[in-house]
């Protein structure tokens, strides 16, 4: 399994995400983020393969 995180500030988006990325059966997701912050803060702690952002979002764009 590929332990992902999600992060999109608008709440269809990151449900839309979420349900794709667990559809694929290969996919697990530990965690959904309105907040580029938080969803950092939960890669920094480890343990994280794949963190998908959107691009713009208040505060810090997942290009950040």
């Amino acid at each position: 399994m590929l332990r992902t995180i999600i992060c999109d500030d608008e709440a269809p988006a990151l449900e839309l995400m979420k349900a794709m990325l667990l559809d694929t059966g290969s996919i697990a997701v530990e965690g959904a983020f309105a907040s580029a912050r938080e969803a950092v803060e939960r890669i920094n702690a480890g343990g994280i393969d794949l963190a998908v952002f959107d691009i713009e979002m208040p505060e810090l764009s997942g290009v950040e």
